[in-house]
């Protein structure tokens, strides 16, 4: 699906994780996208969106309404940093009461705001993607969060 968007030229973004599993005579490192069923695409023109149904793998647009969904460019950018700079991360369907609301002020996620929240004892970055109704934990040690 992605080769046929990409060769129409649209834009894509398919965010990938590596996982290790265990088989019985092997360790291996495997990729695997980090929302399975789901590809981002950013659809310009009505004629992108009607090429883009015709993709080999296309099943539909998630919607809200009547309308297509949307997602923020800030969300999207705030997915790409975690999975470039973290390797400690994990994606819940939990549904998490709003945290305290910061802005981290230095490191490579400097000025980056977010939401520190409790989860598994632990206090996590959370990064909202609800439209998937699915959360984004991070870890980030403590000298990150202070000034």
């Amino acid at each position: 699906m992605i080769k046929d968007l990409d060769r129409i030229g649209i834009e894509t973004y398919l965010p990938i994780t590596k996982e290790k599993r265990k088989w019985t005579d092997r360790v291996k490192i495997i990729a695997r996208p980090l929302f399975p069923s789901y590809v981002f695409v950013k659809l310009t023109t009505y004629m992108e969106f009607y090429h883009s149904t015709k993709a080999k793998g296309f099943v539909r647009y998630l919607k809200l309404g009547k309308k297509l969904a949307k997602v923020k460019d800030s969300v999207i950018e705030n997915i790409e940093l975690a999975l470039n700079e973290i390797d400690n991360f994990e994606v819940s369907s939990d549904l998490f009461p709003l945290g305290k609301k910061v802005v981290i002020p230095k490191g490579t996620f400097s000025g980056l705001g977010c939401e520190i929240v409790s989860h598994r004892g632990k206090n996590k970055v959370l990064v909202r993607i609800d439209l998937l109704n699915r959360c984004l934990l991070v870890n980030l040690s403590k000298d990150m969060l202070s000034a």
